[in-house]
């Protein structure tokens, strides 16, 4: 499994105060003895050290990596290797930005596929579009998290798949309220800052989504209905008076 684009920060230290960084491999070791290599990155001006630890019951093969002195920042890469008594061998690049020293999160931007839903009261949010997250670059996001949409009744949810570039934010229920709700997006990412982008939801009114006309039509229906049984119910007393009159002359 090739690792994600690795972000070396100079902001965030190691215990040691070194600059560092840590990827994990997950990977199906082979069953025979095997060895593994990887190329240290000069990560600052002074002296990078690096291990390969391995983890053999999970699967997992960490790359460490940490350097002494001021951060180098720049573009690099470092290819880590595996190779067997069976006579496989695996290799992969690890692509590595050594941040400003200011640090990373400022490099960082979320955008949305989607800025905007509009629905009618009632509607189903399933059929919406999903809202795809879009990265500036491929930086690694930790969390997400969604506004609420509250205020505008019903009953939605929102499910969000990984926190990731290209990964998708759905929602379900219904909405009542007509009116306009921003909600926020927000993806915190490895450094714990975090990135905001927000979708305006818009509950149209019943009379713009056709809906008051169909109840004022059955509305309508229903008085014209009463009024002709009232308007029956005249007639059949003003006979019945007619009538009366008539006999009283007899």
């Amino acid at each position: 499994m090739t690792p994600a684009h690795t972000w070396v920060d100079p902001t965030h230290p190691n215990d040691n105060g070194r600059v560092w960084f840590n990827v994990d491999f997950h990977f199906p070791f082979p069953d025979t003895h095997w060895v593994s290599h990887a190329s240290a990155p000069r990560l600052t001006d002074g002296v990078t050290h690096c291990q390969l630890v391995k983890d053999t019951p999970n699967e997992i093969l960490t790359f460490r990596c940490e350097a002494t002195g001021t951060a180098a920042p720049g573009e690099l890469s470092s290819t880590v290797q595996i190779r067997s008594e069976g006579g496989d061998n695996f290799a992969w690049t690890v692509p590595i930005t050594v941040c400003p020293l200011t640090g990373c999160s400022d490099l960082f931007e979320l955008s949305l596929s989607e800025t905007s839903w509009e629905v009618c009261p009632g509607e189903d949010l399933a059929s919406l579009e999903p809202v795809e997250y879009l990265f500036n670059v491929d930086w690694n996001a930790a969390e997400v998290r969604v506004g609420s949409l509250a205020a505008a009744g019903g009953d939605p949810a929102f499910f969000s798949g990984p926190p990731a570039n290209g990964s998708t934010l759905t929602a379900t229920g219904s909405l009542q309220n007509p009116g306009s709700y921003p909600v926020d997006v927000t993806l915190t990412d490895e450094f714990g800052a975090d990135h905001t982008a927000t979708i305006d939801v818009t509950v149209k009114t019943a009379a713009a989504c056709g809906q008051l006309a169909a109840t004022g039509s059955a509305l309508d229906r229903t008085a014209a209905l009463a009024a002709g049984m009232l308007g029956l119910i005249g007639l059949g007393a003003t006979a019945m008076v007619a009538a009366g009159r008539r006999a009283a002359r007899r």
